[in-house]
């Protein structure tokens, strides 16, 4: 797979778009089901995001 730095840079600045929604979820305790859920969200985009980088 071929290493493409603007599909990296897309991808990230989605990763902090998300990570904002999350911290404002977080921060005004809408309950166990959201941690759980962006746990699990934050588990499907590092897989993702391991796919992507090259080593």
């Amino acid at each position: 797979m071929a290493w493409h730095p603007e599909r990296a840079l897309r991808l990230l600045d989605q990763l902090d778009c998300l990570g904002g929604v999350l911290r404002l979820a977080w921060a005004g305790h809408w309950g166990t089901w959201l941690r759980a859920a962006s746990l699990a969200s934050c588990l499907v985009l590092g897989a993702i995001a391991w796919r992507l980088v090259p080593f």
